[in-house]
């Protein structure tokens, strides 16, 4: 029986315009047939979506590493490196395929 691999959590913010609004960014490693993923979720907090008017979306990033052994380098390595979690985020945003919302004329 494997051992769990830990999540890696961080909090960034996002500034527009002085509007701060958090995005919670998880990465966690599952195996996957004979190799194992990184994923890396961007979860931006409601009240961003709500104030764009877009609707909301899944900003991820997936990366597969060789073994188990790679999988926990890369985890250790990710609760230090904020300059490669931020660079990432950066590329969820960038790939993201945004949707506008219809305002509802009741509201």
């Amino acid at each position: 029986m494997e051992i769990p691999i830990p999540e890696v959590v961080h909090e960034l913010s996002v500034d527009v315009q002085g509007d701060k609004y958090t995005c919670t960014t998880t990465c966690y490693a599952v195996p996957v047939f004979n190799y194992y993923a990184l994923i890396m979720s961007f979860d931006m907090e409601e009240r961003f979506f709500d104030e764009f008017g877009i609707e909301p979306i899944y900003l991820n990033q997936y990366y597969p590493v060789e073994n188990i052994q790679s999988a926990l380098s890369n985890m250790k390595a990710l609760q230090t490196n904020y300059e490669w979690v931020i660079e990432n985020a950066y590329k969820a945003f960038r790939e993201a395929e945004w949707e506008f919302m219809i305002p509802d004329p009741d509201e």
